[in-house]
């Protein structure tokens, strides 16, 4: 059976909607599920972006035996030129009617390497720029195409963003654990150090802690704007899965433990500790979908919620410090050029 990076799809009272779902070179935290099995494949759009419509063909595929029309559109998410393309033809798609609003916008694409610094065409540190820097130009360019009664932006996160977490120890030493000091530091990706490994994996997570700051500060402004005050951005915490890619650019020893031994047990793990460190990738795939409709555990509006898997939990303290999170959203403004009538957004300065 054929499967996919999973299509969050939406529903609204049977007419079509669709929710955005993005995949930044091969989906590298790929969220896996049948698409046979999804619950709203049949009634409702997606849409994927991808870096290169050349190597989609697997999605391609699977999604030629849905009745319904999806979607799959080129992103560089290492490109800010390229995000405002994106979004300046998705909004163009939805203000005509082509598409319906975004039900949900889903933030799947990351990237995570240990084998050196990298810069991206603008001269932003790469893990900055793509999981953290392109999430935040890219949702604020499509916030006017956002559903404005139940829209949901989904920020998919890890327990890594919390350098105190019990995951942390080997990356984060006790005098390493501010993870954000000031934007210079972010931008650039910090020192090397002698351990590339452990620079690379602080470089990852310190992008996801990013995101976390920016849902928090992003939803401020929208529960005080008068035509989002609706719309809510949260973020999920898929745990870790064997066989997801997201070590591809790893060490031969990681590699071998999350593509052969973490496969082999995470059903065991699941099964005894549902929302654990690690997860079958159905069972991640399958917490998004709920994320993105979900009324019961997350209520109706999720504003600033920080889910581990399918239950609420805690986001770290460093990230929840409103003085950072200004900070950041001023420095991430600036570092992307956001002008007037870029974004819908009232309070964005």
């Amino acid at each position: 059976m054929l499967t996919v990076p999973v299509p969050i799809l939406n529903f609204d009272n049977g007419r079509r909607q669709h929710t955005h779902h993005r995949s930044q070179r091969r989906p590298r935290q790929s969220l896996r599920i049948p698409i046979s099995l999804l619950p709203h494949s049949e009634t409702h759009q997606g849409i994927f972006t991808v870096r290169n419509l050349s190597s989609a063909a697997e999605i391609q595929e699977a999604l030629a035996l849905s009745s319904t029309h999806h979607h799959v559109t080129p992103l560089n998410l290492s490109s800010l030129a390229s995000i405002r393309a994106t979004a300046s033809s998705l909004t163009k798609r939805i203000s005509s009617g082509e598409i319906p609003p975004i039900r949900a916008l889903v933030l799947n694409a990351a990237i995570q390497q240990v084998d050196g610094k990298t810069y991206t065409t603008d001269g932003y540190e790469s893990h900055f720029a793509v999981n953290y820097l392109a999430n935040f130009l890219f949702v604020l360019l499509m916030l006017g195409s956002m559903d404005k009664e139940r829209g949901r932006i989904v920020c998919i996160s890890t327990a890594l963003h919390d350098s105190t977490h019990w995951m942390n120890r080997s990356t984060f030493s006790d005098g390493e654990r501010e993870m954000f000091k000031n934007m210079e530091s972010v931008v650039d990706g910090g020192e090397d150090g002698t351990d590339e490994e452990k620079a690379g994996m602080q470089r990852y997570a310190t992008s996801k802690f990013l995101l976390v700051m920016f849902m928090y500060a992003l939803q401020r402004r929208l529960d005080s704007s008068p035509t989002l005050f609706k719309v809510s951005i949260f973020s999920l915490d898929p745990g870790g899965m064997g066989g997801a890619e997201l070590t591809k650019r790893g060490s031969a020893a990681s590699k071998f433990l999350w593509t052969y031994i973490m496969p082999a047990i995470q059903s065991w793990a699941v099964y005894f500790w549902p929302n654990g460190f690690l997860r079958t990738n159905d069972k991640s795939a399958s917490d998004v979908l709920r994320a993105c409709f979900d009324t019961e555990v997350v209520g109706r509006y999720p504003k600033g919620v920080f889910m581990n898997g399918g239950q609420i939990g805690m986001a770290s303290w460093e990230a929840r410090d409103e003085g950072k999170q200004g900070i950041l959203w001023d420095g991430s403004v600036m570092l992307v050029g956001l002008g007037e009538g870029d974004t819908v957004l009232e309070n964005w300065k």
